[in-house]
């Protein structure tokens, strides 16, 4: 049986946050990159989640992916 180990996210309102949730709620690891300060489109992306913030503060310029997910045994 495979285990979730990791979720890496762009961070943004919608899918990738409920992904960061999901980490938190079940202790699984969390990375990914968020716009400098923090911001999205719902409004600041919370601290609790472990991101690195990218130098572009423009949160409208997203990345064409959708969460990804690493599976370990």
């Amino acid at each position: 049986m495979l285990k979730l180990k990791k979720i890496i996210t762009g961070s943004q309102t919608g899918v990738d946050q409920l992904a960061l949730e999901f980490t938190k709620d079940q202790k699984i690891q969390m990375g990914g990159f968020c716009p400098k300060g923090r911001r999205c489109e719902s409004g600041l992306i919370p601290i609790q989640y472990e991101l690195v913030e990218t130098k572009n503060e423009d949160y409208r310029k997203k990345t064409d992916s959708i969460s990804d997910i690493l599976m370990g045994h």
